[in-house]
């Protein structure tokens, strides 16, 4: 029941691995079994079982996972230097970089390395690129990594490098590269490593490489780094690489130089280091390998004699009939005379009056030599008056019927706007104008005259008139038929007023109306002054409850909901000017990052003495409840159209910059705060970031976001213009559409 292999054994293993048949034949040197070359060690594309330069330890030369390092300027800090290796493939995984007693990892750094107190970490996991704009030099920490410039969280699937080291390390690895150093000398029996796992994302290359080490010095670089890679992702085929490096570069850079090594030859390479068997020696001709004279030739030029016995000559001169430089003369005679002075050929015979050697001349009663004769406008050979024309000078009669004179056609009607009076015929071409009715209506406008002005090589006004006193003024004006005509009208004296855009004008200079004029009279449809369509009057204001969205002319009907009277308003307070305060933003970030922004949209000084801010601290003792009632400082107050920023006393320098007073208990997520003014007995609320019902668990959802008051910021929409009432879910919202705030990281 078994199967037979390929080599006819009953379950048999078939050709062994690496051999080219059942026999276990190998394959020849540098070859596969179909005789394709697999092996070309110094890369020169010679087969290495047919190049006569093949470097001794060609192994050691091969650029595999290379080191590259490169410098960046970095001002008083002095230079960066990042250092990579590069891969081969892009399943290739690196997996440490390592030193011991047997392979030392070695980093000079004399004048000592830069350590940013801002990253606590030996390794790239404190490198916040959002910090990068308040704390610029955190760019250039010194740290190692592998294959990240920044937490390994940024990056999915990454994790940040591990470490292991020998205590008795002086500095250690993460001494160095936290504490600074004048260098880095791995080079005990445990040693120290740095490493990821074979799983993290971070283990294969970046754009075809890895960064494995940040380093920040104001002087020079050098040393020596272990690295160990798994081609192909496998880690049954490990390679450890040992590279010295020194500054900036690609590291290592030896190259074996093929070439003659014998002084004596004259193909002799000076900088040849591996001899190639490829000496030559000067022929008789001086040319290095050359094989001298060649067959058949008379110089080392390669030249022959030519037909003259001359080595390398041009032979008998183009043109000429022997070598002596003769040419043939035009009877075909080599080095004769020619045709005889006088005569027109080698016969002797001379031209007649035609030009005709040896001929007869002018036939008689011809006027010329072709045999021609004078038509009747006494030209030789002339074909006489041309059809068509009415004379010798080759006019024609014109359509007045006189010959050459330059009368023509055109329209007769006085009453056309093309009549031309010196027309000797009328050829139907006359135009006669239509009559084009205009009707404006300014019955919204404060009018005295209207004027309609159209554009006729020169503005031409006309005046309007309303007979019925609608305020809708008409007149009639009259065009060529299928014509652009442009004009506005013309309102107390004063323009209508266009950009262009609109459908009834035309993009210009003066961005008038245009009405295309038809073949017949028109009468155009009413339009609305300084509109392209008839008034639709109404409320336009949105803001009003009987906003009208079809409206285009606002005829005074809007119609507002009064302000809710609060408390302490009235003339003492600005008259109401407080109603207008409310959240604009809010913080609860990393630390202390913490703050609060309330907006001033009116137009006056708003004294915050009869305000407060009361909160909760998760969940009330008393649902619905303040728990601690939180004043501003005396005097403080918000100018027009500015906010106020409350801050915790420990937040980032920019924040605490912005701060108009600071307060160490504001929320963490989950603790409601509400504006409100009045007393601790009696109060208004007017806005609210959360609320005193209950804890919320981390924090409040907003927006569609989950937990959206913690570790978020959160910034009211540009067409919020009023606090929430402590209407605090209406406001929050379920989606990015209808929440008033817009959430941030």
């Amino acid at each position: 029941d078994g199967e037979l292999d390929e080599c006819g054994v009953c379950d048999g293993p078939g050709i062994p691995e690496g051999a080219c048949d059942c026999a276990g034949t190998l394959p020849a040197f540098a070859r596969d079994c179909d005789g394709n070359c697999i092996l070309d060690a110094d890369g020169d594309g010679i087969c290495d079982d047919e190049d006569a330069c093949v470097p001794a330890a060609a192994e050691m030369l091969t650029p595999d996972y290379k080191l590259t390092v490169e410098s960046y300027n970095v001002g008083a800090l002095g230079t960066t230097y990042r250092i990579y290796v590069n891969a081969e493939d892009a399943t290739d995984k690196i997996s440490a970089v390592f030193g011991n007693d047997q392979s030392p990892l070695v980093i000079n750094t004399p004048d000592g390395i830069y350590n940013d107190s801002f990253n606590s970490s030996w390794n790239a996991s404190g490198i916040n690129a959002a910090l990068f704009g308040f704390v610029p030099d955190l760019a250039f920490d010194s740290y190692a990594t592998i294959g990240l410039d920044g937490p390994a969280a940024g990056v999915e699937g990454a994790e940040d490098p591990s470490l292991v080291q020998d205590a008795s390390l002086s500095p250690s690895v993460s001494g160095y590269f936290q504490a600074g150093g004048t260098g880095l000398n791995v080079n005990t029996l445990t040693g120290a490593s740095w490493y990821v796992l074979n799983t993290a994302a971070n283990a294969l290359p970046t754009d075809g490489r890895w960064l494995i080490a940040q380093i920040t010095t104001a002087g020079p670089i050098s040393g020596t780094i272990n690295y160990q890679i798994f081609p192909l992702g496998d880690g049954a085929n490990q390679i450890q690489k040992s590279v010295d490096f020194e500054g900036e570069g690609e590291f290592p850079n030896i190259v074996t130089v093929c070439g003659c090594m014998d002084e004596s030859a004259c193909n002799f390479n000076p900088e040849a280091n591996n001899e190639d068997g490829s000496c030559l020696q000067l022929d008789e001709c001086g040319v290095c390998g050359g094989d001298g004279i060649a067959e058949g030739a008379c110089d080392c030029d390669g030249n022959v004699l030519d037909e003259c016995g001359v080595c390398g000559g041009a032979g008998i001169p183009e043109g000429a009939c022997d070598c002596d430089g003769n040419v043939l003369d035009e009877c075909g005679v080599c080095g004769g005379d020619g045709i005889a002075e006088g005569a027109c050929d080698c016969d002797g015979n001379v031209l007649d009056e035609c030009g005709v050697c040896g001929g007869d001349g002018i036939a008689e009663g011809a006027c010329d030599c072709d045999g021609n004769v004078l038509d009747e406008c006494g030209v030789c050979g002339g074909d006489g008056i041309a059809e068509g024309d009415c004379d010798c000078e080759g006019n024609q009669l014109d359509v007045c019927g006189v010959c050459g004179g330059d009368g023509y056609l055109g329209c007769t009607d006085p009453a056309a706007v093309n009549f031309d009076a010196g027309a000797c015929g009328d050829d139907d071409s006359c135009i006669l104008l239509v009559d084009v009715t205009f009707a404006v209506d300014v019955s919204n406008e404060n009018y005295n005259s209207v004027e309609l002005v159209y554009v006729d090589s020169i503005n031409v006004y006309v005046d309007m008139s309303d007979d019925n006193g609608d305020g809708v003024f008409t007149v009639t004006a009259q065009f060529p038929p299928n014509s652009v005509q442009e004009y506005k009208f013309k309102l107390n004296g004063s323009w209508e007023s266009f950009d262009g855009s609109e459908s009834c004008t035309v993009d210009g200079g003066y961005n008038n109306r245009f009405v295309n004029v038809p073949a017949e009279s028109i009468v155009l449809d009413t339009v609305c002054y300084n509109l392209c369509e008839a008034c639709a009057p109404g409320c336009t204001n949105d803001t009003a409850c009987n906003y009208d969205d079809s409206a285009n002319v606002d005829d005074g009907s809007c119609e507002y909901v009064a302000a809710t009277e609060l408390p302490n308003c009235g003339d003492d307070a600005g008259e109401g000017a407080e109603l207008g305060l409310f959240f604009s933003g809010y913080a609860e970030g990393s630390s202390n990052n913490k703050f609060l922004e309330i907006y001033n949209p009116t137009g006056d000084v708003v004294s915050l003495d009869g305000y407060a801010f009361p909160n909760v601290s998760n969940a009330p003792n008393v649902p619905g409840e303040y728990e601690y009632w939180n004043a501003f400082p005396a005097g403080a107050s918000i100018a027009p159209g500015d906010v106020y920023v409350i801050a915790h006393g420990s937040a980032d320098p920019a924040i605490l910059a912005e701060a108009d007073h600071t307060f160490t208990y504001l929320s963490n997520g989950d603790d409601g705060f509400i504006l409100v003014m009045g007393s601790e007995e009696d109060f208004v609320q007017i806005d609210a970031i959360g609320d005193w019902n209950g804890d919320p668990g981390s924090g409040w959802p907003v927006a569609g976001v989950n937990n959206g008051t913690k570790d978020h910021s959160l910034i009211r929409k540009s067409d919020v213009t009023s606090g929430n009432g402590g209407d605090w879910a209406a406001s929050a919202g379920t989606n990015e559409e209808d929440s008033e705030w817009i959430v941030l990281d």
